[in-house]
């Protein structure tokens, strides 16, 4: 069995005979997906060399708001949508979800620019641009629901490349002529919205056919869709911000310049986890399920030995040679790779049992234990600390999840 799983999952990267419509779409995803991180870890080494670890910090500081900042917006419909829409193609679903969705990025967008303004500093400029940001990031949650959904991604694919090359043009041309981080922030923003207009779904949003009782069943939904998408950003994020609280920006840089590895590499069993969720939702859906956690856990195996024999000449090549205190960090988190990997591919199998109450549980004991130990282990240790924290975190997430699969 060993032998032709192994067999089976090559011809998901080599298009052998049998490589099928969700391996090719794992591939277009993935490819698409993984440009961002890559122009981000492009733009980050070019900040390292020309600017130092404390622009990286910052930079790295912006990120991690926005993607808090975008899930809240989302109202967890990021999980929601590609179940619903699996299961019937919906435009008064899909339309009142963009509304609903661009209601909350306008909220948090004002709420955002009001605490920068109060907190003032050297961030505060760089988070008003985030702000701004926001309720284009909440219309592409929709959208990316909608491909998903329909398991037609190759759309969504395009798009997300089209917003990874502006960014990356764009910011080499910013770099070159000696812009800072606020520029590139606000490229970001221009990056999502072409991202939004080339994603727009067949026959647009009809925003007439709104349903106020489609709005109030997916309020009935969205708050539990909506924690589990706050604790997970919370969870992935929250080492990022309370770095930048207890240790300085340089410290946030060392560690932002390692975690950037570790989530570019995090993206292929991701993609492959969420590109069989629909699958999981039908009918004969558990051996998918199964299929798909042994795929991730062979991924992770694989992506974590690169990770930890690479990290001293990986970030040295990146970042320059100011930057080895970061390969310490790669080097706990690619021992973390294999637990994220099956990690995801769990949660992925309880929202498709429609279990995500459970799925939230056990991700809030692991943000809590993250947080508990980030604040432990940071004031002493900074980077390295936040790494071990995030380790840790992993291994109960891991521990729960599996606990929770068994029981149902």
């Amino acid at each position: 069995m060993t032998v032709n799983h192994t067999a089976g999952f090559a011809r998901v990267l080599g298009g052998a005979p049998g490589f099928g419509p969700q391996h090719r779409d794992t591939v277009t995803l993935l490819v698409a997906r993984a440009s961002g991180p890559l122009v981000t870890i492009g733009l980050l080494a070019l900040l390292a060399r020309r600017r130092g670890a404390g622009d990286v910090g910052l930079y790295g500081l912006a990120a991690a708001v926005f993607s808090i900042l975008e899930a809240a917006s989302s109202l967890g419909l990021r999980h929601l949508l590609p179940r619903e829409l699996a299961r019937r193609e919906d435009p008064v679903l899909l339309a009142s979800a963009s509304v609903a969705c661009l209601l909350a990025g306008a909220i948090l967008a004002v709420l955002a620019a009001a605490g920068a303004i109060l907190a003032g500093g050297p961030a505060a400029r760089v988070i008003l641009l985030v702000a701004a940001a926001t309720p284009i990031a909440a219309v592409a949650v929709p959208e990316e629901g909608y491909w998903l959904g329909v398991e037609r991604v190759r759309r969504l694919s395009a798009a997300l490349l089209a917003e990874q090359v502006i960014r990356l043009v764009g910011g080499l041309l910013l770099l070159a002529n000696g812009a800072g981080v606020a520029w590139l922030v606000a490229l970001t923003g221009i990056g999502r919205l072409a991202a939004v207009a080339l994603a727009w779904p067949p026959g647009g949003l009809p925003l007439r056919s709104v349903s106020p009782e489609t709005l109030r069943g997916l309020a009935r939904q969205v708050p539990v869709f909506l924690g589990l998408e706050a604790v997970f950003q919370l969870y992935w994020r929250v080492d990022v911000l309370l770095l930048s609280a207890l240790s300085s920006l340089a410290e946030v840089g060392f560690y932002v310049a390692a975690y950037r590895v570790f989530s570019a590499l995090l993206l292929l069993p991701q993609s492959y986890g969420q590109i069989l969720l629909p699958g999981m939702m039908k009918e004969g859906g558990e051996k998918l399920l199964r299929r798909g956690i042994i795929d991730t856990l062979m991924i992770g195996v694989v992506l974590g030995l690169v990770a930890g024999v690479g990290a001293l000449p990986l970030m040295r090549c990146l970042y320059g040679e100011g930057f080895q205190r970061a390969a310490s960090v790669l080097v706990i988190l690619s021992v973390g790779m294999v637990l994220a990997s099956v990690d995801q591919a769990q949660g992925k199998a309880l929202v498709a049992r429609g279990r995500q109450r459970l799925d939230l549980s056990v991700l809030a004991v692991a943000t809590a234990c993250n947080v508990g130990l980030n604040l432990l282990l940071i004031p002493g240790h900074g980077a390295v600390g936040a790494a071990v924290a995030t380790l840790a975190s992993l291994m109960v997430s891991v521990g729960g999840h599996a606990r929770a699969l068994r029981a149902n």
